[in-house]
């Protein structure tokens, strides 16, 4: 009698053992996942434009000037075909389609001539109906340039 109780004691101690789990290592391996996922995350920086509230009004009556240009001023038009223009300081008109086109011409005017040409300002002129993601481009760029920038909307296709 006193083997099978013995018995009983410990098939029920068995019982009781097995049927909690240990939750240390599935905590373990959270961990290590969420540590591994924060570390390979890319992070990306997006630039943005402030832009005004939208009210429902009419248009106003006064007219704004445009900037003077001279000099050192590059111009770059956004047609209605997000196709980009750049209007060189000697009035060369540069067709760029893409955004590396537009690159490529903004850094001719670098060495335009026998002198150096520094432009100071960029003049960005885009149709109603392009892009607004081109017009941040071109302004992106004219900020990596360095460059005082304005920009017009316009009616008028180039």
């Amino acid at each position: 009698v006193k083997f099978m109780c013995t018995n009983e004691v410990l098939s029920n101690r068995i019982n009781r053992e097995s049927s909690q789990m240990d939750m240390t290592p599935m905590v373990d391996v959270t961990f290590l996942l969420l540590i591994f996922f924060m570390v390979t995350a890319s992070f990306i920086v997006q630039r943005a434009m402030l832009r005004p509230v939208t009210l429902h009004e009419p248009p106003s009556p006064f007219v704004v000037d445009s900037p003077e240009i001279n000099d050192d001023t590059v111009e770059v038009n956004i047609a209605s075909d997000n196709t980009y223009f750049v209007l060189l300081p000697n009035r060369e008109l540069i067709a760029a389609p893409s955004e590396q086109d537009m690159r490529i011409a903004l850094a001719s005017t670098a060495t335009a001539g026998d002198h150096r040409f520094a432009p100071s300002r960029m003049l960005i002129r885009a149709h109603e109906e392009s892009f607004h993601g081109r017009v941040v481009t071109a302004m992106d760029i004219g900020t990596d340039l360095e460059l005082a920038i304005h920009v017009e909307i316009t009616e008028v296709d180039f």
